[in-house]
């Protein structure tokens, strides 16, 4: 019986254990109700903003160039928050929701009209100002949602003018959505994030209506008012604030407004809990003056990106083909927006982006390492041919940093499609054979390389490699990746009907869903 798997991140086996339980009950029943691999969103299509207007209006209300749009619309994002919640898997929920911060604001902005909970609508919250509001508590959405929740009517006159500014914005009416006065609507004591957000939407409506200079105003009022306290919003106000500048003809303050920009969005990237939105970069690289090159800073933000992706800058000795732009930052730009883009569960915008990226790079090393990115997104996509094709390839070479992770890769692929034994003996040589080499996700390999020995009936060896994974993850705080493969020991026990081993890791697993 043909297995479908759900997820298929890092090109993984991590739900093949369910070929033991299948032998007796058929592989889909138990993956209806296992139901592995939850913590990602579903793959959806993302369609292509087409290169046009620069300010268009949609949803949340602005999008912003030659970008790709999100896979998850702002209600399915909020159903699948929903989905966490519901399954009492707080510390998923919350990456889930810092996975998404342009879909986060854009609900906890446009709550009023959102079909949406209170306890969502929280969680939401918290989870959206620990990553990206640097204040103290009463400055965040999670403050406005108690103001909102101990006073319903303190802000219903504002959010009924929000809905008729929206709409009116929508339908192409920009100068009456302007009438609504909606800055001026905000009431007095709140959480200042309603007053951003009001100005941005005015600022964007300023622009529709072909009046920039007092859209820059609306803008720097809204950055004013975000200061250091919301370094997210003040990225895209900047930005935002510099395509306003360059529409006025003040080319030089849109540069310097621009730079600002990018390097905050950088930051952003770096800190303890990264913030990261690759839509938010993708319209920095498309508001890039043609005269200037990626800030130094940037550069080297963006070169350290690419070590923690695996995906390591180029050796100084490498030489460029004609027309690249090896060191200038922007091939490293789209390898990193291409890993963003995976994290999302948006295969189809990644596997553009890693592609844009190798054609940028003259360095053979780091193109073979995209490629490799590329073979994760091509299995995400459901492109398993073109996937092998691609792998095969790169692991005909003789670079190990590139021939074990595709070794790596197609054994997972063979186990996935039944082929065990010749899986394992991929698994092995990747993992197994000196020297040792480690890449970036060498504990998926070796966690996949497990479940394999389990698979052939070799218990001890199995269990022993299963095991060091779930400490490499641990120790790395890989809790998605913890997770699944303690849900794949649990049902290697179910499996071989020992209950009680079984339980004694459910428990562990309900230890790491209680993690806040």
């Amino acid at each position: 019986m043909k297995c479908v798997l759900r997820r298929l991140a890092w090109c993984p086996l991590h739900t093949m254990l369910l070929l033991l339980a299948s032998m007796s009950a058929g592989c889909s029943s138990v993956l209806n109700d296992l139901r592995f691999g939850r913590d990602e969103p579903p793959a959806l299509a993302s369609p292509t903003a087409p290169r046009g207007a620069q300010v268009r209006v949609g949803g949340d209300g602005f999008a912003l160039g030659d970008v790709e749009q999100p896979s998850l619309t702002p209600q399915q994002f909020v159903d699948l928050t929903n989905e966490h919640l519901r399954a009492r898997r707080v510390t998923a929920t919350v990456r889930f929701v810092q996975r998404y911060p342009d879909l986060a604001a854009t609900v906890l902005s446009d709550s009023a009209s959102a079909r949406v909970s209170l306890q969502t609508l929280r969680m939401i919250a918290e989870a959206h100002d620990r990553q990206c509001v640097a204040a103290p508590p009463g400055a965040g959405w999670t403050a406005l949602v108690s103001q909102r929740q101990a006073n319903p009517q303190a802000t219903a006159d504002y959010d009924r003018t929000r809905i008729q500014f929206m709409s009116r914005l929508q339908n192409g009416q920009a100068r009456e959505a302007l009438a609504l006065k909606l800055a001026a609507a905000v009431p007095p004591g709140l959480a200042p994030v309603l007053q951003i957000d009001a100005w941005r939407l005015q600022g964007i409506a300023l622009l529709l209506d072909e009046r920039p200079a007092e859209a820059a105003e609306a803008f720097d009022a809204a950055r004013r008012t975000a200061g250091t306290e919301h370094p997210y919003q003040a990225a895209n106000l900047t930005l935002l604030l510099s395509d306003a500048l360059r529409r006025t003809g003040e080319g030089g303050g849109a540069d310097r407004a621009w730079e600002e920009a990018a390097v905050l969005a950088g930051h952003l990237s770096l800190q303890a809990v990264p913030l990261v939105d690759p839509i938010l970069w993708e319209r920095v690289a498309y508001l890039r003056p043609a005269h200037a090159p990626w800030p130094g800073v940037v550069r080297e933000q963006l070169t350290q990106l690419c070590g923690r992706h695996g995906l390591n800058p180029p050796p100084t000795n490498s030489v460029a083909h004609a027309g690249t732009e090896t060191d200038s930052g922007e091939w490293q730009l789209w390898a990193n927006i291409g890993h963003w883009r995976l994290v999302r569960a948006e295969p189809q915008a990644a596997l553009v982006a890693w592609k844009r990226a190798e054609s940028l790079t003259g360095d053979p090393r780091v193109a073979d390492g995209l490629r490799l990115a590329q073979a994760k997104a091509l299995t995400h996509l459901g492109l398993t041919p073109a996937a092998t094709a691609l792998l095969v390839a790169l692991a005909a070479g003789d670079d190990p940093a590139v021939v074990r992770p595709a070794l790596a890769m197609l054994g997972s692929l063979k186990l996935q499609q039944g082929g065990t034994a010749q899986g394992l003996q991929m698994l092995r040589r990747a993992v197994e054979e000196p020297p040792e080499v480690v890449w970036p996700e060498r504990a998926e390999a070796a966690a996949d390389l497990g479940l394999a020995y389990l698979l052939q009936g070799d218990e001890a060896t199995g269990l022993r490699w299963l095991h060091q994974s779930q400490q490499d993850f641990e120790a790395a705080g890989h809790i998605e990746a913890l997770t699944q493969s303690l849900e794949n020991e649990a049902a290697y026990w179910d499996a071989t009907h020992r209950e009680e081993l079984a339980q004694s890791i459910r428990g562990r697993l309900d230890m790491l869903s209680a993690i806040k």
